[in-house]
């Protein structure tokens, strides 16, 4: 499944009844908006993308991971975009991508913001068990994995309720990496 974008992409995703699907405040013309999801929605300026072949072995956590897989390679599905900006439903983008593009991007790939509250992966892994986003099975494999590779504490954690890539190699290259992640 290949998506025809312009230069600058918006983009979510939602599956089951995880998230409402909102219609962004501000809409700017010359960028698509692209909704990667399993229900029967239509809501401007949202274009979208029906995915129904799109499956998980973990029924209880089965939506947020569906989304997850979009949120990771945008790049897959929308390969001549020159930029994406991945949002939750629960954040809006107010300025166009192309300033977002020069002021944070500028020299880099990608931009991110730095979690509010904590500063650790081994912090993270409390905080997801203790608000039930996944298994006590799962956090236990990721973190065995970290101590494996000798992740130090406190190596600094990202929020992604918005992501801005290039479409680049490294970041295709990235994405996998995470959906790999995601997948341990």
């Amino acid at each position: 499944m290949v998506i025809n974008t312009r230069k600058y992409v918006i983009y979510s995703a939602v599956f089951g009844n995880y998230d409402n699907v909102v219609k962004p405040l501000k809409v700017f013309k010359d960028v698509d908006y692209v909704l990667f999801t399993d229900q029967p929605v239509k809501q401007n300026p949202w274009r979208t993308v029906h995915v129904d072949w799109f499956g998980t072995v973990d029924d209880e956590y089965k939506n947020r991971r569906s989304a997850r897989h979009f949120k990771a390679q945008p790049g897959m599905y929308m390969p001549k975009a020159e930029m994406f900006i991945w949002t939750d439903m629960t954040h809006e983008v107010h300025v166009h991508p192309k300033d977002i593009r020069d002021r944070y991007v500028k020299d880099n790939d990608i931009a991110l913001f730095r979690h509010e509250l904590r500063d650790c992966v081994y912090q993270e892994a409390s905080a997801v068990l203790q608000y039930k986003m996944d298994t006590q099975d799962n956090i236990d494999r990721q973190l065995f994995f970290y101590q494996k590779e000798k992740y130090q504490r406190r190596a600094g954690l990202w929020e992604t309720p918005g992501v801005v890539r290039m479409n680049t190699p490294m970041m295709t290259q990235l994405g996998m990496m995470w959906q790999e992640m995601m997948n341990k």
